[in-house]
């Protein structure tokens, strides 16, 4: 190594010059990958200089003058220069998980994997700005994706970002000048009970066309119906007790605390149940079984696909999803009169607004 001049708090080694110094009695000692010369020794002498200038008067920001620093984070007067956004967002899905349902933590990851960190990942807290996420929205929807889609796929920035402002890692949070899109209305298209039928016709297995029946007679949730035991069911009573939701492959309470009732059977809904008991399947227990598997179905999918598309095509009917079948009950019960609040408490809605608001012209009003 040729010879160089020797400065405090600045040691040169083959192929790098570490900076030493104190800063709120902590050592600190940073490492610039250079090869040492003169002229570098005394330009880091300078910026070490000014380190503790600023040190003297506390105006020091760690994360200004070594942004790439584990320290940074750690000693920085001005964290939101010194933390990135993908590093946010990865603390805050980590102490998700802890706390949400498997379903939710899928849903959460794919958009932070997929959206969040490759779009603004790179960034520094104090980077963002309202009109970058806007900007990026408007781009998502042009794409073709829905309102709904791209507020959810906010959800994570948004608490992070929420998050970070109440622990004062920002002075202010920019997400609050980002507004989620309107959304859309449901597309609600019910299908009449002469199309019922023939879907039902042309579904060639009993034990799925018990099960798509079912469906149409009580307006269950897909997630619902799949997870359906032997034991759920009252006979006697004509009820069906519903208090759990099958989402990929896992067991879960059910969407909401609502969501755990007990319904009333329609009379196609407690026949086609007497047509499945018939069939004594006997797997699991499980009232509707993927036969395929003899187990659980594994999810909705499957469903739309090997049962359901199949049987809309042959019916010669138009694409309609399987919340139809849902919507479908909906309308049909307030059509023939049913209260709204009994028709919210059959559906595990919380109160009678939402359907008020999704199915108001299907009520009658004699």
């Amino acid at each position: 190594m040729i010879n160089l001049p020797t400065y405090a708090g600045i040691k040169p080694n083959k192929s790098s010059i570490a900076i030493e110094f104190t800063y709120n009695n902590v050592r600190c000692r940073e490492t610039i990958k250079c090869t040492p010369t003169k002229t570098r020794m005394q330009e880091l002498a300078r910026k070490r200089e000014a380190i503790l200038y600023e040190i003297s008067l506390g105006i020091f920001d760690y994360a200004k003058h070594f942004p790439n620093s584990k320290k940074a984070t750690e000693l920085s007067s001005n964290k939101a220069n010194a933390i990135t956004i993908k590093q946010l967002i990865t603390d805050w899905f980590e102490r998700q998980r802890k706390v949400c349902q498997l379903s939710t933590i899928r849903g959460y990851k794919s958009v932070i994997y997929y959206h969040l960190i490759p779009q603004f990942g790179h960034l520094k807290l104090a980077e963002l700005k309202p009109t970058m996420v806007t900007d990026w929205m408007t781009d998502l929807i042009c794409d073709g994706t829905k309102p709904k889609r791209v507020n959810n796929i906010l959800t994570p920035l948004r608490d992070a970002y929420k998050r970070a402002y109440l622990d004062s890692v920002i002075d202010k949070n920019p997400m609050d000048r980002v507004k989620n899109l309107k959304l859309e209305r449901p597309d609600i298209k019910p299908f009449t009970e002469s199309e019922i039928n023939s879907i039902l016709s042309f579904i060639p297995n009993e034990s799925d066309r018990n099960m798509i029946e079912l469906a149409f007679y009580t307006g269950l949730r897909t997630s619902e119906y799949m997870a359906l035991t032997w034991s759920d069911v009252d006979f006697k009573n004509k009820r069906l007790n519903i208090d759990k939701a099958l989402v990929y492959k896992h067991l879960k309470s059910t969407k909401t605390k609502s969501g755990i009732r007990t319904i009333e059977l329609h009379d196609r809904a407690l026949q086609a149940l007497h047509k499945q008991k018939a069939l004594n399947l006997n797997i699991e227990n499980i009232l509707f079984p993927d036969l395929k598997n003899k187990s659980h179905w594994h999810d909705t999918s499957a469903i739309r696909k090997r049962i359901w598309i199949p049987a809309l095509e042959k019916a010669d009917l138009e694409y309609r999803n399987p919340y139809q079948t849902r919507h479908t009950f909906a309308s049909q019960m307030l059509s023939q009169g049913k209260n709204p609040l009994w028709v919210a408490n059959q559906m595990g809605h919380i109160d009678w607004g939402m359907i008020i608001k999704t199915y108001g012209k299907w009520i009658r009003n004699d």
